[in-house]
């Protein structure tokens, strides 16, 4: 929930049917990419990972990174655009997320992938 006070609540004001419209824009974009960057980053992993079944940490940085990746945006993007953001996001974190692996570099909950490199694409 927390994400949504973040990103909803940059707009500072309700006074107004337009701004009712771009704090629906908001939470429908934050939605979108968070979900498609899961499933995004969930797929990626099977496709690529031989033996790695359904994993929840994968699924949950995965909504993490659309999050990330999307709030820059996240008011002017039309819906189709946070899709394409949340499905990039997704393959932004696994791929640094297997950089990281094969340089050896000490990061379990793999936050370099999820705030830094879906932070520099978003």
């Amino acid at each position: 929930l927390g994400w949504y006070g973040f990103n909803a609540g940059s707009r500072l004001t309700l006074s107004s049917g337009d701004d009712s419209a771009v704090v629906g824009r908001i939470v429908a974009n934050t939605t979108i990419a968070a979900s498609t960057s899961g499933l995004t980053a969930l797929l990626a992993t099977l496709a690529f990972s031989k033996g790695r079944g359904y994993d929840v940490a994968t699924m949950c940085n995965g909504i993490l990174s659309g999050l990330v990746s999307v709030t820059a945006g996240c008011a002017t993007l039309p819906l189709w655009g946070a899709l394409i953001v949340g499905a990039i996001g997704g393959l932004v974190n696994r791929g640094f997320g297997q950089l990281v692996l094969r340089l050896k570099v000490d990061d379990p909950l793999e936050a370099s992938s999820v705030h830094g490199a879906c932070g520099a694409w978003g």
